[in-house]
């Protein structure tokens, strides 16, 4: 037993067909054809993510997140750099710098999840 189409009436390959449509993988819809209207399946457990789940403040935070990482990096490797220590085989502080970069951006990244799980809605179908 297949699953149809998410397409039908736009897919011109399958018509809506039943595992005919080669825009399928394991009952999933992967994407669909150019111009299609459609969207695709998510998996059962994966509706709240991805970019519609996060406010525009909160895209715009790992915006300035992703910037000032890269910020970072480019700061570490001119300080690698002016030590004259090699960017293949850094020295153990380097590789702390590195690290402690790493640990910000991440806990930057999870404040501001958190932060846009917290302020979003509560789902009127989900228990409790």
């Amino acid at each position: 037993m297949g699953v149809s189409c998410r397409f039908v009436g736009v897919c011109g390959r399958c018509g809506g067909a039943a595992g005919a449509c080669r825009f399928q993988v394991y009952g999933q819809v992967q994407r669909g054809p150019p111009g299609a209207r459609g969207r695709p399946q998510t998996p059962d457990g994966l509706e709240g993510i991805g970019p519609r789940s996060l406010g525009p403040r909160h895209r715009t935070a790992l915006v300035w997140i992703a910037a000032a990482a890269f910020l970072g990096l480019a700061l570490v490797l001119a300080w690698q750099a002016r030590r004259a220590q090699s960017v293949v085989s850094p020295d153990a502080t380097t590789l702390t710098a590195l690290a402690a970069l790493a640990v910000a951006v991440a806990a930057a990244v999870t404040a501001v999840f958190l932060r846009a799980r917290a302020s979003r809605p509560a789902r009127p179908d989900a228990p409790g």
